[in-house]
């Protein structure tokens, strides 16, 4: 499980502006997910399976080409950022088996219409289930068990 990387994510990682990939999933990482972590260039940001806390950071309206968001496995509180709704090009959102409360956002299904995965199973959602979800005609996997969702 562990790669050996621990500590915090440095916050220098937000200066490389042309940073693509973030990959430091499988990791025993700790502390937050720095606040301005979201390059215009992100692709790919893979921080799952460590041990990181707090609030998903509310920076991505300036990470329009993010495709890959996978925070899985992880210790993340609150609730999931309004700015993940302006992220049109989406391909993977997998958010599972963290500590994630409040409602699955209404706008995930009506802006994310490329998206073909969501995860976002073993967490504290509750309310119903948004129907805008059935907008998602490319969805092939989508998980919500383990949550307080009807």
């Amino acid at each position: 499980f562990t790669q050996g990387l621990t500590g915090q994510i440095p916050r220098c990682f937000a200066d490389l502006t042309k940073l693509s990939v973030l990959s430091l999933e499988g990791n025993a990482l700790t502390g937050n997910i720095p606040q301005d972590i979201c390059s215009p260039e992100l692709q790919l940001l893979l921080l799952y399976q460590n041990r990181l806390t707090g609030k998903i950071p509310n920076c991505f309206e300036n990470s329009k080409e993010l495709l890959w968001v996978a925070l899985a496995v992880n210790r993340l509180t609150g609730q999931i950022p309004p700015t993940f709704c302006q992220l049109t090009q989406m391909l993977d959102l997998t958010l599972d088996q963290n500590m994630l409360t409040g409602a699955i956002p209404e706008c995930l299904g009506s802006s994310l219409k490329n998206l073909f995965w969501l995860t976002l199973a073993e967490n504290k959602f509750h309310s119903t289930i948004p129907a805008s979800l059935c907008q998602l005609n490319q969805l092939v996997y989508l998980f919500l068990y383990k949550n307080n969702l009807n």
